[in-house]
C-alpha cells in the first residue's frame, strides 16, 4: 500500500476496491493514441504527460482506498488537493471525469489537433459515463469532483518548467558546445538539440533525480584501443551483421514520435496490458498508473539532465569520422546526445515499478502499438527479458552504444526502485541517508548491484 490510512465513506471505499480498471485503461489508451497525434508531443512531453494523468487519478481515487494517502505535501511544489466531502460518490465516475478533464488540460492545445483531440476525449467520457449506473444526483457529484481534483494537479502542473514543452521541442538560442567527442546534429535531418533545458525541470520527487545518476562515459578517443574505440566497432560491427530478427525487434522499440505513442507511451502500453490480462482493479490501477507515469516522468528529467552534462557524441558519429563515412543505420538517430539510453532509463523505470506489483513473471503477451512498424507477438516469461531486449534493441538500430544502454537501464531502475520504495509515504523529518543507505544495501536491488553512483 501507499502509505497512511485515510477515513472514507465505507460504501465508496468497497467500490473503488470492487470496480475493474476498465475506465483508466481506456482513457490511457486514448491518451497514448493522442500522443501520438499531437503536435510536438517528444518523448520528454509524453512522459511530464504520463505522469500527471497518473497523479491526477490517483489523487481523485485516494479518498475511497483505505490504507493510502494524498501525494499532497509528498510530491514536489504539490500543496493541496481537493477531498470528498463525505457524500457519496461513484468512484467510477469520478475517475472517468478527472482523466476527461486532465487529457484535455495535457492533449487539446492550439494546434491543428485541438479540435480533434478534444472530440475524442468528449466521446470517451460519454461513452464510459453512459456505460454507469447512478442517480443523476450521485454522477453530477461525481464528475464535479473528478474535475475539481483534475484542475489541482492542473494548476501544479503549469509550475515546472515544462507546460510549454510541445510548442518549442528545438530551442533556437541553443548552441551545442563544440568539441571532440561531444555531440552534433546527426543524418539524416541534422536536427538540431531537442529539449536541452529539460533536465532542470521540476521532478515529481526531488530525491529521486539527485541519488541515481549513472558515472560518466568512456573518456574520447579515436585511438583504436581504447574503449570509446570498441564501443563505437561494436555498433558498427553489430548493425552490419545484424539479421531480420533483430532488425524486427529494433522496430518494435523504436517508437518514433509521430508514429507511435513514443517510447514513454510503449511502457503505458505495456502497464495497460498488464492490468488487462491480471484482471487489475480500480484500486490498482490508479497506483499502477500514478507511479508507473511518476518513475517515467523523473527518469526523463534525470535522464536529460545527464544527457546535456555530458553532450556525449552518437555512435554514427564516430563510426563517420574514425571507421567508415558512408556507414548507413537501419533507423534515424534522435536529435539529442547519446548518453545515457533515455529509452532504457525510462524501460527500467517502468520495469522496477510493475515488476514491484506483478512480479517479474507477467505472462503476458505484448504486440507492436503501432502500425507503423511490423506487428508481431512477443511473448515473455519475465519483465527482465523485455528490458534486456531494449539494450540490445538499440545497438542493432545503431543508435546508442551499449554502455548507454547498460548504464541508463540502471539509472531507471533506481529511480523506480526509488518510486517503489519511497513515493506516496509520509515525509521524514529529518531524512536519515545513512539509515537509507543501509536500507538499500539490504536490499535485493540495493544500489551498489544497479551500478549507480550515489550523490550522498
Amino acid at each position: 500500500m501507499l502509505g497512511v490510512a485515510s477515513s472514507v465513506h465505507a460504501q465508496g471505499a468497497q467500490l473503488v476496491a470492487a470496480s475493474d480498471s476498465s475506465i483508466p485503461r481506456a482513457w490511457f489508451e486514448l491518451t497514448n493514441k493522442l500522443t501520438q497525434s499531437s503536435r510536438g508531443f517528444s518523448p520528454p512531453v509524453a512522459a511530464r504527460a504520463y505522469g500527471y494523468l497518473g497523479v491526477a487519478l490517483y489523487e481523485a481515487l485516494v479518498g475511497g482506498m483505505p490504507g493510502y494517502r494524498s501525494l499532497a505535501g509528498q510530491l514536489a511544489g504539490l500543496e493541496s488537493v481537493p477531498l470528498p466531502s463525505g457524500e457519496q460518490l461513484d468512484w467510477r465516475a469520478v475517475a472517468n471525469a478527472a482523466l476527461a478533464r486532465m487529457a484535455t488540460r495535457m492533449y487539446a492545445a492550439s494546434d491543428e489537433h485541438a479540435s480533434a483531440n478534444q472530440d475524442a476525449i468528449d466521446a470517451l467520457e460519454a461513452q464510459l459515463a453512459g456505460a454507469l449506473i447512478a442517480t443523476n444526483q450521485v454522477a453530477v457529484r461525481s464528475s464535479a469532483f473528478g474535475r475539481a481534483v483534475a484542475n489541482a494537479v492542473f494548476r501544479w502542473s503549469v509550475t515546472d518548467g515544462g507546460s510549454a514543452g510541445y510548442a518549442n521541442n528545438f530551442p533556437t538560442d541553443y548552441h551545442a558546445p563544440v568539441g571532440p567527442g561531444l555531440w552534433t546534429p546527426t543524418p539524416p535531418a541534422f536536427s538540431t538539440a531537442l529539449q536541452p533545458t529539460w533536465g532542470t525541470h521540476r521532478p515529481f520527487m526531488a530525491s529521486s533525480a539527485e541519488i541515481c545518476d549513472p558515472p560518466p562515459p568512456p573518456s574520447y578517443s579515436s585511438e583504436p584501443l581504447s574503449i570509446a574505440y570498441e564501443e563505437a566497432f561494436e555498433v558498427y560491427t553489430t548493425v552490419n551483421a545484424a539479421d531480420p530478427e533483430q532488425l524486427a525487434i529494433a522496430a518494435f522499440w523504436s517508437d518514433d514520435p509521430g508514429k507511435t505513442a513514443t517510447p514513454p507511451g510503449h511502457a503505458i502500453s505495456i502497464a495497460t496490458q498488464v492490468l488487462a490480462q491480471r484482471g487489475g482493479s480500480l484500486a490498482l490501477a490508479a497506483e499502477t498508473y500514478a507511479r508507473v507515469g511518476i518513475a517515467l516522468a523523473d527518469s526523463f528529467i534525470a535522464c536529460w539532465r545527464i544527457k546535456y552534462l555530458y553532450n556525449y557524441l552518437r555512435p554514427i558519429t564516430y563510426v563517420h569520422e574514425q571507421i567508415d563515412a558512408n556507414w548507413t543505420i537501419p533507423l534515424t538517430t534522435p536529435p539529442f546526445p547519446e548518453y545515457p539510453s533515455a529509452h532504457n532509463e525510462i524501460s527500467g523505470a517502468m520495469a522496477q515499478v510493475l515488476i514491484a506489483f506483478f512480479g517479474n513473471t507477467p505472462g503476458v503477451t505484448m504486440v507492436a502499438h503501432s502500425p507503423a512498424h511490423p506487428t508481431f507477438d512477443h511473448v515473455w516469461t519475465q519483465f527482465d527479458q523485455a528490458v534486456d531486449e531494449v539494450i540490445n534493441a538499440r545497438v542493432w538500430e545503431g543508435i546508442h552504444f551499449r554502455n548507454s544502454d547498460e548504464q541508463g537501464m540502471r539509472a531507471g531502475r533506481c529511480v523506480g526502485r526509488f518510486v517503489v520504495r519511497h513515493a506516496l509515504k509520509p515525509r521524514r523529518r529529518h531524512h536519515d541517508w545513512k539509515r537509507e543507505k543501509a536500507d538499500w544495501d539490504r536490499d535485493d536491488l540495493r544500489c551498489a548491484d544497479l551500478g549507480v553512483v550515489s550523490r550522498r
